[in-house]
């Protein structure tokens, strides 16, 4: 939900996503969920098994940045057992109420969950040029909710949507982008295309301009 307006997000709130470890066998879940913040808002929640789904760990918030609405995530491991998430969240988002200002992460555990590393993977983009989707319980601004992340040689490959803020004619475009990991450096081996960027503060005016009164 954008929290600035009381709109409706289209998320997958109601798809779970899972990965296996395929040495070990042990069991990986994502999902939105809002009891860390007693339902004020969608974090994601993370929790494992390691006798086959039989029991599981209390789901704890990985999202790095609490405070904020996360969404749609995705979950992969590698070969070498670390485990991958992405999301978007709303942490770059302004008080513009013409804007919902929305960035999308990767964060990866060498430990089976037990710390995250997060790196960016796309620009800062705005939901709110995003279709909208019909009304209703699963209504509301629409990206897509059945997106995902693979394991690659050297690190992960995301595959994601995003707006093109302010091109009427195209409102959304899938990306895959290529990232490698070596310690501490993060590489982003391709730049998501967008034919019409603009900075935030450009946009803020467009959507000015569109909801203006005649």
């Amino acid at each position: 939900m954008d929290t600035k307006t009381g709109e409706p997000v289209r998320s997958g709130g109601l798809i779970p996503a899972i990965a296996v470890n395929r040495e070990s066998g042990a069991l990986f879940v994502v999902w939105e969920d809002a009891r860390f913040s007693g339902g004020l808002r969608e974090g994601i929640a993370f929790s494992k098994s390691t006798d086959g789904g039989l029991n599981w760990t209390t789901p704890v918030q990985i999202n790095k940045v609490p405070e904020v609405q996360a969404f749609t995530p995705s979950i992969a491991v590698g070969d070498d057992g670390r485990i991958s998430v992405t999301y978007y969240d709303f942490r770059k988002d302004n008080s513009d109420v013409n804007v919902l200002l929305t960035n999308y992460w990767r964060i990866t555990s060498p430990n089976g969950g037990r710390t995250w590393k997060e790196v960016p993977v796309a620009k800062l983009f705005d939901l709110r040029t995003a279709p909208v989707a019909s009304p209703g319980f699963t209504g509301g601004f629409f990206i897509g909710d059945y997106e995902g992340i693979v394991p690659t040689e050297k690190s992960f490959t995301p595959i994601y949507v995003l707006t093109n803020s302010g091109n009427t004619s195209n409102l959304t475009d899938v990306f895959v982008t290529s990232q490698e990991e070596a310690g501490d450096t993060f590489w982003n081996g391709h730049e998501e295309r967008n034919d019409n960027p603009r900075s935030p503060k450009d946009l803020a005016k467009a959507h000015r301009e569109k909801h203006r009164p005649d």
